[in-house]
Parts: C-alpha cells; structure tokens; sequence
C-alpha cells in the first residue's frame, strides 16, 4: 500500500504538500472546475504527479461540475474519486452512469451503512474508495469487525482509500487525535493492493503518513 497526500488548488497548500509527498490526490471545488484551463496549468505547474481527482461537493442539479471533474482526471489519466456529501447514495450509480471515463472509485458519504454500501456499489461490482473515518462514523456495531468484513469480501473492488482520524460526529482528525486505532486498523487494510490518501489539512499530513507507516511494519 502506497501512502499519498492531498491537495486543494491554493498555492500555498500545494507547495507545502510537494515538500513532503511526490504522489497526490487533487480535491476539485466548483471555482476550479469554473476555469478548467487555470486548474489544468495550476496541477500541471505543480510538479506532483497527480494520481487521483476528487470531484467537488454538488448537487444533483450541479452534474456538469461532475462531467468537468472527470475532463481534469482524464487530463491526467487520473482515478476519479466520485464523492459529494450533498448526493444521497441512492443517486450515484445514475449519475456515474452518464460520465464515459472507467477510471472511477466510489467515496460515500459518513454515516452510510454496510448494506447500502453493498447493495449499491459492491454488489453492483463497482470499484469503492474506503474511507476509514466514514465507516467508523458509521459503525453502529463493531467497526473494526465491520471494516474487516469489507476488506476480506471486497477487497478486490477496493482500489483506493481515505485515511484520517474520526470520533462519532467528527472526521477528518489528524491520526492519534480521534478514536480509531490505527494499529488495529492497519492490520486488517494493509492486505488492499491501492494507494492511502492522508486526508487531513497539508500541516498534519507528513505526521499522518509517518505513524501509518510504523503502524504497517
């Protein structure tokens, strides 16, 4: 499993992310993807090597914004991660369904359960992006029991994930700052053949990485 980091298009950020990480995945904002040409130069000018493209967080009345999403990650022969926390999962396949790029990975939204995963990504032999602090969220049983279950069913549709800390109500924590333990959590991804997004702001990344790699030793 390859760790990698993550980028919003702000110059700033950029260059403190390109310190630490060669391989990133890029999150697109609808301002971004207003001006697809300044996007395109912006990560073509950064250096990185842009593996994934995050579309931006819309509505279903916003699908263009998912269609400039996928012209970035062909740009770049990147994997498109299809997420929006303002779509309901019962919406994604029919969205996804109008995009004619196959380098997808489906993200859902904290909260979603197992079965909705399943039924409506899984099952449908769609590719998933695992989001640990989403599945943690969600887990109303035993998460680790949960992730495991994924992991050792799926694992062969799981061709990307999302790492970062989480508590019940809050993701997005730096690792070590929330609930999950990562020791645990390691043992039972490390078997994923996929590349790990840090998913936390560019500051706590570099820390983020390091603990998940001494967690896999």
């Amino acid at each position: 499993m390859d760790i990698i980091g993550k980028i919003i298009l702000e110059n700033k950020k950029i260059e403190q992310v390109s310190k630490d990480f060669n391989v990133v995945e890029a999150g697109l904002e609808k301002n971004n993807l207003d001006n697809i040409e300044k996007t395109l130069n912006m990560l073509r000018n950064s250096g990185l090597s842009i593996y994934a493209v995050h579309t931006p967080h819309i509505t279903v009345d916003e699908i263009e914004y998912f269609k400039k999403a996928e012209t970035v990650a062909k740009e770049f022969n990147a994997l498109l991660v299809f997420h929006s926390n303002k779509l309901p999962i019962t919406y994604y396949l029919k969205i996804i369904d109008i995009l004619t790029y196959d380098k997808v990975s489906i993200e859902t939204n904290p909260g979603i359960s197992i079965n909705a995963i399943e039924n409506f990504i899984l099952k449908k032999g769609k590719k998933f992006c695992l989001d640990i602090a989403h599945l943690y969220i969600s887990s109303d049983t035993n998460f680790y029991s949960d992730l495991k279950y994924l992991v050792d069913k799926y694992k062969n549709q799981i061709n990307h994930m999302h790492i970062s800390d989480s508590t019940k109500f809050e993701d997005n924590l730096p690792v070590g700052e929330g609930e999950i333990d990562f020791k645990k959590v390691m043992n039972i991804i490390r078997i994923c053949n996929c590349k790990a997004v840090i998913e936390v702001m560019p500051k706590h990344q570099k820390d983020g990485r390091d603990k998940i790699l001494s967690y896999m030793k």
